[in-house]
């Protein structure tokens, strides 16, 4: 008797634990799914709600709006352009500092920073590709 008694709770334990397991997996299944549903609006749409809230909320007329869509037309070139002078000074400090640590390193050391690097690219691009890429990033 005392057999079929922890027989019995084996089997308790075991169905408990694929209960909890399938109720867990489809609790965490859709909440992985809808955060890939998530996305931040594209810079179109940002503008698009903006310029419908200076209507609805401001109250401003069409040819106020035209006049705003000329003013962000501007910001966003002058904007644009900043942004891609930055990046350029980035990736111009970010070379010098590899350089800079290059020149430390002995040539077995180079050859292992310089796989550890590729390394580092690929992972990136593959980040990079499940998230829709940089360059679709850059677009917002």
């Amino acid at each position: 008797m005392r057999r079929n008694t922890v027989l019995l709770w084996l089997l308790i334990v075991f169905v408990s634990g694929t209960a909890v397991g399938v109720a867990a997996h489809r609790y965490f299944a859709a909440d992985a799914t809808a955060r890939e549903d998530r996305r931040p609006p594209s810079r179109e749409q940002v503008r698009q709600e903006y310029l419908a809230k200076m209507k609805d909320r401001v109250g401003v007329d069409d040819e106020q709006i035209g006049r705003i869509v000329a003013i962000l037309d501007e910001a966003r070139i002058n904007s644009d352009a900043k942004r891609q002078a930055l990046d350029a000074e980035l990736k111009a400090l970010q070379n010098y500092t590899r350089e800079r640590i290059r020149a430390v390193l002995t040539a077995e050391q180079l050859t292992r920073y310089d796989a550890w690097r590729e390394e580092r690219r690929r992972e990136r691009e593959k980040h990079d590709s499940g998230r829709g890429g940089r360059d679709r990033e850059k677009a917002r």
